[in-house]
């Protein structure tokens, strides 16, 4: 088990948006949010928020830490009442820094009024973004993607005569998954992303008094609403003294996606969503599993809290005898905030424990949600016997988490995940069962069988709903690169640090410098820079294609095969050289003039994305 990660926080929930508008104020409007965060607690337990509306004048406590421990008995006596309209906030940091400040909802006060803004998802394009409006002028405080969607909210509020517009408008310019309820002095407002990533549903109070918005219907069912809907993929909803009236200007811009975690692992099993209950899902999922990866046992069992329902799904397919396996203490703080390792596996036994009267001496099916890094479930295993369990046959419900998530779950990199260049049997040995069964993806996608919907499953396949690529690490970048070409970027410092060669492009050098604060004397890059400066197109072909006689001079290309352009070879010291058109070895890859352009930049792709995704891109140029 050496090989595993040390640390592991498992595969975390998401975020949880929570509104109510009650026209006519007699709601206990802080304690209805209250216990719909509480509802809502398993989405996020980093922190959370309340937001209030009374008379117009919007305020707010948000902080670190679950439910109960922020809104303490003090906390929210001191919180106003008397209000018609609120919003609250569950989150778990999937973009953005643990800190207070990214804590919701987000109040934000500007000309045109105030607003408080609650979201759970990822954009694909925040940074971008974030860089647009830094340069307009917006200061952050935080580091989220909830507060690029407030900066956008406010810059098109003002100018468009109503806030559903601003949100129309910011709605044209976020790319991702996004699910919103955002609060105005007189409007409480709910969207959803084009391709429904995320769910959020609408609930009426009783006597027909006001609506909710949610992103589980666990949480209407907490207040008294009755549930309606969902909202749709790309609809915008706004309910006010008017009642509740819609906007549909991005409905049907994307095909319905949703997230296929929501019924594995994130949402309550009480939910509904798109029309389907998350512990019938799970029940099926169980079942399909029983189908696929059948063996003989003695009992079946679930890993809390998730695999639960999945495991009676088992044990009615299967016929083997349902038990209860576990003992989770769900008092006991969340481990990857103990100081040390010891303490971290101390806890992990504290929070769970096996029942030997139950596993002791039989065979074990033990049934979970997924295996991300596979630490938690070696743990598990090792419980089962210690606690003298005679076999473990693990089934999982869901296909091999392979691919990273960029849409709201907190794992942003392949390295971290335990099927990522691991097979089945590999994973079997390494997590100590004595088989293991994956559900298949064809089985996955039919879970929810009352939802008309599609469902994402680019965690398992790789085919996401969003075509983006995967953060960078410049700092294993710039130590594996050999030569750096860029333009006016400061990372050339960081580069140079490193005694690397650098060339900087300018063709456009007149236009740059003639739209800058600074005047060429700020940073003359021939007098100051670190390397020669093309101002053209065809010297900075002719300095690439030259590259590899520079790596030459710095004897980076000793032992390497290496190809040039005809004539430079005398430079290549120490390389064999091999005339080719491209020739990659190691991490240097050379090409051998302009005519080898196409075929070094499939090369270089080739590092990056996967060998179908290049295939695909040279068909789509009918490059054979």
């Amino acid at each position: 088990m050496s090989n595993l990660p040390q640390y592991f926080t498992g595969l975390h929930e998401e975020c949880g948006v929570f509104g109510m508008y009650d026209k006519t104020g007699e709601t206990d409007m802080v304690n209805a949010v209250y216990s719909a965060l509480y509802a809502l607690q398993h989405r996020g337990q980093e922190s959370c928020g309340i937001a209030l509306n009374v008379d117009g004048v919007l305020s707010g406590y948000r902080d670190l830490g679950l439910v109960s421990e922020v809104f303490t008995k003090r906390v929210l006596e001191e919180l106003p009442r008397g209000a018609k309209m609120a919003t609250g906030h569950v989150r778990y940091a999937t973009a953005g820094q643990r800190s207070r400040s990214n804590a919701q909802p987000m109040v934000l006060h500007h000309c045109k009024g105030a607003m408080a803004v609650c979201h759970n998802g990822n954009l694909v394009n925040a940074p971008k973004l974030r860089r647009k409006l830094e340069m307009s002028g917006s200061i952050f405080h935080g580091t989220s993607d909830t507060e690029v969607i407030a900066y956008l909210l406010t810059q098109n509020r003002l100018l468009t005569p109503n806030i559903e517009m601003a949100v129309s408008r910011t709605m044209d310019d976020i790319e991702g998954a996004y699910s919103l309820v955002i609060m105005t002095h007189t409007k409480l407002i709910a969207a959803r992303d084009p391709n429904g990533f995320r769910p959020l549903c609408i609930g009426e109070l009783p006597d027909g008094n006001g609506y909710a918005f949610a992103s589980e219907s666990c949480a209407l069912d907490a207040v008294g609403a009755k549930f309606i809907r969902d909202v749709r993929p790309g609809e915008i909803v706004i309910a006010d003294r008017n009642g509740l009236r819609t906007m549909e200007d991005h409905c049907g811009a994307a095909p319905h996606t949703m997230c296929v975690f929501e019924y594995i692992y994130f949402a309550r099993p009480d939910s509904i969503i798109e029309g389907t209950c998350v512990h019938e899902a799970r029940l099926q999922a169980g079942r399909f599993l029983a189908q696929e990866h059948p063996v003989e046992a003695d009992v079946v069992i679930g890993a809390p809290d998730s695999g639960l329902d999945a495991a009676l799904g088992y044990a009615q397919e299967s016929g083997i005898p349902y038990g209860v396996g576990f003992i989770k203490n769900k008092y006991v703080g969340r481990t990857f905030i103990q100081g040390s390792q010891a303490q971290r596996e101390s806890s992990v036994r504290i929070k769970l424990n096996a029942i030997t009267s139950t596993v002791k001496g039989k065979r074990v099916v033990l049934v979970d949600d997924s295996i991300v890094r596979g630490t938690t479930s070696a743990r598990t295993i090792r419980l089962l016997r210690e606690a003298g369990a005679a076999e473990v046959h693990y089934r999982i419900s869901a296909p091999p988490f392979a691919h990273p998530c960029y849409f709201g779950t907190d794992i942003p990199d392949e390295k971290d995940l335990i099927a990522t260049g691991h097979t089945v049997e590999e994973i079997n040995k390494m997590v100590g069962s004595d088989t293991l069964g994956y559900l298949s993806v064809e089985h996955v996608q039919q879970l929810a069988i009352h939802s008309k919907c599609e469902f994402c499953t680019g965690c398992f396949t790789g085919n996401d709903v969003f075509q983006i690529a995967a953060p960078t690490d410049y700092h294993q970048l710039f130590t594996e690169g050999a030569l750096l070409v860029t333009d006016y970027s400061s990372t050339f410092f960081d580069f140079c640090y490193l005694q690397k060669p650098v060339i900087y492009t300018q063709f456009d050098e007149e236009t740059f410098f003639a739209g800058q604060m600074y005047d060429r004397g700020y940073f003359d890059y021939r007098r100051d820079g670190f390397g020669p400066v093309c101002t053209d197109l065809d010297s900075t072909v002719a300095a690439i294609c030259a590259a590899p006689m520079v790596l030459g001079q710095m004897e980076l290309l000793k032992n390497k095969r290496v190809t040039c352009y005809p004539g430079f070879e005398e430079y290549l010291i120490g390389a064999t050289v091999t005339g080719n058109a491209v020739e990659k070895d190691g991490q240097i890859i050379t090409g051998n003039g302009p005519g080898a352009a196409i075929e070094f930049a499939f090369a270089i792709a080739s590092e990056f994305v996967t060998a179908e995704v290049v295939e695909n891109v040279r068909k789509g140029m009918m490059i054979s």
